[in-house]
């Protein structure tokens, strides 16, 4: 069995492939599949849907990253507090 130290060491060795797999390719995914419904949605002659469509997407994408900052910030707060308070 792994001990904790261990266990980081190999997270760490595996974080540019999973930082490069699924962030940065991910994002680049996203925004494409972004623009290309909105083109679609323009060249239909729906500019409302459109406008609707991407200013949902990004204002629902930037409150999910809000939210999930605040979660983390909480999150290790909490487990400083404790490791603070167990020594």
């Amino acid at each position: 069995m792994l001990d904790a130290s261990a266990k980081a060491r190999s997270i760490l060795k595996l974080a540019p492939e999973l930082l490069l797999g699924t962030g940065l390719l991910g994002g680049f995914t996203t925004y494409s599949t972004l623009a290309t419904e909105t083109a679609v949605l323009l060249t239909a002659d729906q500019l409302g849907s459109a406008l609707a469509y991407a200013l949902g997407t990004l204002t629902l994408g930037a409150g999910a990253t809000v939210l999930g900052i605040a979660i983390a910030t909480l999150e290790h707060r909490r487990n400083t507090a404790k490791a603070g308070a167990a020594e």
